[in-house]
């Protein structure tokens, strides 16, 4: 699921494991310079 406004984006992936394994994020676009967090995340951390 996505929420995207003009300065926030809020993301919420659900459908690893059965759904059991959440991953929230909420972004600042006016400052966080377009880092995209959970793919950060899902490519230091193995999921399987």
């Amino acid at each position: 699921m996505r929420v995207h406004g003009p300065v926030t984006l809020i993301e919420h992936d659900n459908t690893q494991n059965n759904a059991n394994h959440v991953h929230s994020v909420w972004r600042d676009l006016s400052s966080d310079f377009g880092n995209d967090a959970l793919a950060d995340h899902y490519r230091q951390k193995p999921h399987r």
